[in-house]
């Protein structure tokens, strides 16, 4: 009987410092991994991109910036730190012929494989005076407010008539090409830049000026 009570303790500690453990990494994970979008832009993506349309655009000394930001990342009970990071390139310059600032959006999650290449794709792509393809949201566009330094419209994919815009056809470590299609690669960059660039850049105001009121995310 003895033993039984004792195996029972030992049995029930072990489950208990288990239970713990988990329940533990899920208080964690509400306190330390919180939703940071500003909007919930995932809902809007295909609304967005719709209306959008393509103008021919010449790049002059735009500025290149990159940075990253804190986004929720997915629970995962396995793991202590369920945080994630996003890296958001962005290049700003201005175009004489329209009179207005653009801003190219690009969004990678942080120390990819896919931020790491596209630091050197842009390298050779982003040239003073390249002739660029831009796809921007017309309402964006038409907007008064938009095309300031402080606020340039968009452009959250582009294409390079001169030099292609081949980043799709770069290989990972092992030599298994990213994307099989240009087009692929454009549906799915244009998406996700859209999806990001609505949740984390756009302001709350110009979101519900855009799409509405908007629901508690």
């Amino acid at each position: 009987m003895k033993n039984i009570l004792k195996y029972g303790a030992f049995g029930l500690l072990g489950l208990g410092l288990l239970f713990g453990k988990y329940v533990g990494r899920w208080i964690v994970n509400i306190i330390d991994n919180p939703d940071t979008r500003v909007n919930n832009g995932k809902l809007y993506v295909k609304q967005y991109l719709n209306n959008c349309d393509t103008v021919h655009l010449i790049m002059r000394n735009f500025t290149i910036k990159l940075d990253d930001f804190k986004v929720q990342g997915a629970f995962n009970l396995s793991q202590a730190d369920n945080t994630a990071y996003l890296d958001k390139q962005t290049s700003v310059f201005f175009d004489d012929k329209s009179d207005k600032f653009y801003c190219i959006y690009y969004f990678f999650s942080s120390n990819s494989k896919n931020s790491q290449m596209y630091d050197a794709f842009i390298s050779d792509v982003d040239q003073n005076g390249a002739s660029i393809i831009a796809m921007v949201n017309k309402n964006e566009l038409s907007d008064g407010t938009y095309g300031t330094k402080q606020k340039p419209v968009p452009i959250i994919y582009y294409e390079v008539p001169e030099k292609m815009n081949s980043f799709y056809s770069l290989v990972d470590d092992i030599g298994n090409s990213n994307y099989k299609t240009e087009k692929e690669f454009k549906d799915y960059t244009a998406s996700y830049n859209a999806r990001n660039y609505l949740s984390y850049v756009k302001s709350k105001a110009d979101f519900e000026k855009m799409f509405g009121k908007q629901p508690d995310k």
